[in-house]
């Protein structure tokens, strides 16, 4: 009995011991979580952060400065105020230095935003990358610890990067019905009129004049996005013309087509050109396609079509004195991030559609065009209902402005980028004939 009592006695405050352990452990995975927790919340709020920056630069470098590198500073302010306004927008600062709603909660803390044009690698193009801050570094303000002073841990901080380029689009949607001729050499008179065959097809002795089509490698002579002359900011009047007219095509001569539905069919008649100018009714486009063109001029409904058009914005107008030219006032962004106004339209072969004019050969006869490119038209004729087409060889971006009347009725509008999608199978244009635009976050 007295052994017994001994043995309690030397065991008396053991259990002291493994509460001060269990509390050391408690404490230190307290500490992992709360802290950790932290360190986690504050990394995804980073990469979202730096995902929106990249996201914004990269559309300021496709639509607001294409040089290469940017020659302005909007660029870089938009990828550095897109990533510090990824978390908040009540508040977000609109003036340098732009500082920090990116961890609002916490007083003094500093998050730094680094944009650069540099590309991940593997990865080529006009490229935004963005990298944010939250460790101490580059004049940051490390992440806070709240139990981790317990056990000697001060401090801890976070680092994200995102990548994002701009990529010539090869295809749009919601095209509208509106194919314009091509720019050209002028070589031969009359001038304003495209002279290179005669009424047989055969070409014009002496210097005719001559059309170089846009390729992946080269404007040609055609519409420029980028270099000079550039045409973003032009103004360009669409001038209706009649694909049965035996008339040179002229400068600006715009013929209408009609697009397909998306379905496998194609639109066609009045009704369907007038909607398909208004609103979004045409299925997907791409470079290269073949379309079929309205029987006739189509000058009712165009007037029709672009009065409803307008009046889906009818406070927009466009100042191309600005750096780029650009479309201002009206409903965005309430009603998007474009204005409605701005739509794609296409441009068309003319130096094929004219020599087929010429023969009237419309089915699979090969034309080859002056860069010694081979085409030929799908499936032994013009797709649709229709029996003349044009292939079409870029896509604009057309702010319409304003209709005219007149012999002939005239559209006019203003040239500009427009964002555009990728088909497979199809091939985008060079940097200086590309109109269509694709922003990609690519790390």
């Amino acid at each position: 009995m007295e052994a017994y009592v001994g043995r309690g006695r030397g065991e008396r405050g053991a259990i002291l011991i493994q509460v001060a352990i269990s509390i050391m452990a408690l404490t230190a995975f307290t500490a992992f979580v709360v802290d950790y927790g932290v360190l986690w919340v504050a990394r995804g709020q980073a990469q979202n952060a730096a995902d929106a920056g990249a996201l914004a630069g990269a559309i300021a470098r496709a639509f607001d400065d294409t040089a290469e590198p940017p020659s302005t500073m909007i660029p870089f302010n938009s990828a550095k105020l897109g990533a510090q306004c990824a978390s908040r927008s009540a508040g977000c600062p609109t003036t340098a230095p732009y500082a920090n709603p990116i961890w609002p909660s916490q007083a003094g803390a500093i998050s730094i935003v680094d944009p650069s044009w540099d590309c991940p690698p593997t990865f080529s193009g006009k490229c935004v990358q963005v990298n944010v801050y939250r460790n101490g570094s580059n004049g940051s303000t490390a992440l806070p610890t709240f139990l981790g002073p317990l056990l000697g841990v001060m401090s801890q901080g976070v680092q994200a990067t995102a990548s994002a380029r701009v990529v010539n689009a090869s295809a749009v949607n919601c095209m509208r019905p509106f194919s314009v001729a091509d720019k050209w050499i002028e070589s031969y008179n009359p001038t304003d009129e495209y002279n290179h065959y005669d009424s047989s097809g055969n070409v014009l002795a002496g210097t005719p004049d001559q059309y170089l089509p846009p390729t992946s490698g080269s404007a040609g002579s055609g519409y420029r996005a980028t270099g000079s002359p550039n045409d973003i900011g032009a103004q360009v009047t669409l001038m209706l013309g009649n694909p049965a007219d035996k008339d040179p095509v002229l400068k600006s001569w715009s013929l209408p087509l009609r697009l397909p539905d998306g379905l496998g069919g194609y639109l066609g008649g009045g009704d369907d050109y007038r909607e398909a100018i208004a609103g979004c009714k045409a299925g997907t486009v791409a470079i290269g396609a073949y379309l079929s063109l309205e029987t006739g001029a189509m000058t009712g409904p165009t007037d029709q079509g672009f009065t409803d058009l307008y009046n889906l914005d009818p406070g927009a107008t466009f100042n191309p004195s600005t750096t780029p030219p650009s479309v201002q006032g009206g409903c965005v962004p309430s009603c998007g991030a474009i204005s409605p106004r701005v739509v794609p339209i296409a441009v068309f072969d003319m130096d094929e559609f004219e020599w087929r004019r010429a023969t009237n050969k419309w089915g699979t006869e090969v034309y080859t065009d002056a860069n010694g490119g081979t085409h030929l038209l799908p499936g032994g004729a013009c797709p649709g209902t229709g029996n003349r087409c044009v292939r079409v060889v870029n896509i604009l971006g057309f702010f319409a402005a304003s209709i005219t009347n007149g012999n002939p009725k005239t559209v006019i509008g203003y040239l500009m980028s427009v964002p555009g999608t990728l088909v497979s199978g199809t091939s985008s244009l060079s940097d200086d004939a590309s109109f269509l635009k694709i922003v990609q976050l690519v790390r």
